[in-house]
């Protein structure tokens, strides 16, 4: 393990966790992140564009089921943010409201998909730099959740990345 920061206080933080591959450098993802900081226009989508990171080891059980992480190494970084700093959806009511609130349906070749407006999110809560889903998501097709279900697991995006306060990386 090599310490880069000191540790996160786990009542302040929850467990985030991000994992890459052995060969993508982590400086150099995070610098493309704070480039991209400022180019989240007009984002309508399912997912936000971001940081990715697992709430505790939920992302390498779902490379595991999936076959993933059996041909590659990764790497991963314990991110400090904190919580007072994200919007949380603990529940499916907490993600309907959401929803209501910021949802916007669009063509995607033949079906309405339903997608998020994310410039107005991030427009309506300046001072959170993210979104966490507390809970794995699975919604059928006709959900006006659906969309939730591209996010696959328990999971934190971070659309500012200089909310975190430490990084501490394991090999």
């Amino acid at each position: 393990m090599n310490k880069k920061t000191k540790k996160c206080k786990s009542s302040d933080y929850p467990d985030l966790w991000h994992f890459f591959p052995n060969h993508a450098p982590l400086a150099k993802r995070m610098s493309k992140l704070y480039e991209e900081n400022d180019k989240m226009d007009d984002e309508i989508d399912m997912k936000p564009s971001g940081l990715w990171l697992s709430i505790g080891d939920a992302c390498l059980t779902f490379l595991d089921e999936s076959g993933f992480s059996k041909s590659k190494n990764y790497n991963k970084i314990k991110a400090c943010v904190p919580r007072d700093k994200l919007i949380f959806f603990r529940n499916k009511r907490d993600a309907l409201s959401f929803h209501k609130k910021y949802g916007v349906y669009m063509k995607f070749h033949t079906i309405i998909m339903p997608m998020i407006n994310w410039t107005r999110v991030r427009q309506d809560y300046p001072d959170k730099v993210g979104l966490a889903l507390a809970f794995k998501p699975h919604f059928d097709l006709k959900s006006p959740l659906f969309w939730l279900n591209s996010w696959e697991v328990p999971s934190v995006v971070l659309w500012d990345v200089c909310a975190i306060r430490s990084v501490l990386e394991m090999f």
